[in-house]
């Protein structure tokens, strides 16, 4: 074997070498940011998820206080007439009693 051919092995060698490190440190590089930056995009998945339900709840919630505030006001509404018929009854019978 030649000098040339030694130092040719050595060069394919120390390329392989190189590459192989060079995919190790990717591989590296690919797990540290799998494991860094998917869990922050989980995050803010869940976050924006926890968001939404959280706008859902309160429209529903605003959406019944509007009932609750329609039934009160009907109620309200219906008590007021049944106390001015007993009311205006109650002028009636005692301008009755008066006058007799």
């Amino acid at each position: 074997m030649s000098q040339s051919e030694i130092f040719g092995i050595i060069k394919i060698s120390a390329t392989r070498l190189f590459l192989s490190l060079n995919f190790v440190w990717l591989t590296c590089l690919r797990t540290l940011f799998q494991f860094t930056s998917f869990p922050c995009l989980l995050q803010e998945e869940a976050y924006l998820a926890r968001v939404k339900e959280l706008d859902e709840v309160t429209s529903e919630r605003d959406q019944k206080r509007r009932e609750h505030e329609a039934m009160r006001k009907q109620r309200l509404d219906e008590f007021m007439a049944g106390f001015s018929v007993i009311t205006t009854k109650l002028k009636e019978m005692y301008q009755v009693k008066l006058s007799q």
